[in-house]
């Protein structure tokens, strides 16, 4: 997937009703928030911020939960050791407690992706993902929505 639009496509195939979020909740997170959320990431909001069926099923990543999620990567951080969060993280995802993924607000438009699992072996936050389409792409995969590779015959 290159875009949210083409996610988008995807997922509606693959029978998920999608819940947006408006335009006037984005404006209230950010100003509970004090950021401007990047555009890649309102995107993603507005076509399913309350929800995408079994896309990311099990995981904190939709408007309901977005408020907290700071808070539980402070915990997950604290617990493992890692030092602080950056100032300019944003929280946007955290899975069944033990996973935690980021973006930094002022950082490239692309949206570069941070996370942090316990128990993956490695006992500090790194990049993942270089665009923020890509962590989505990724959760296709661990949704079990992904693209299936045609076979040639």
């Amino acid at each position: 997937m290159n875009t949210i639009q083409e996610l988008v496509k995807h997922l509606e195939g693959k029978g998920c009703e999608l819940f947006p979020c408006s335009k006037v909740d984005i404006i209230e997170a950010e100003k509970y928030f004090n950021i401007e959320l990047p555009l890649i990431y309102k995107e993603f909001l507005l076509v399913m911020g309350n929800g995408a069926g079994a896309f990311m099923r099990g995981s904190s990543v939709f408007l309901n939960e977005l408020y907290d999620l700071k808070d539980g990567a402070i915990e997950i951080m604290h617990d493992n050791n890692l030092g602080l969060l950056p100032d300019n993280a944003f929280v946007f995802w955290l899975h069944q407690g033990y996973q935690m993924a980021y973006f930094l607000i002022d950082g490239p438009s692309s949206l570069p992706v941070y996370y942090f699992g316990e128990g993956a072996g490695i006992n500090e936050v790194k990049l993942i993902f270089e665009r923020f389409i890509d962590f989505l792409d990724a959760q296709l995969r661990m949704s079990g929505l992904s693209v299936k590779p045609s076979r040639s015959k």
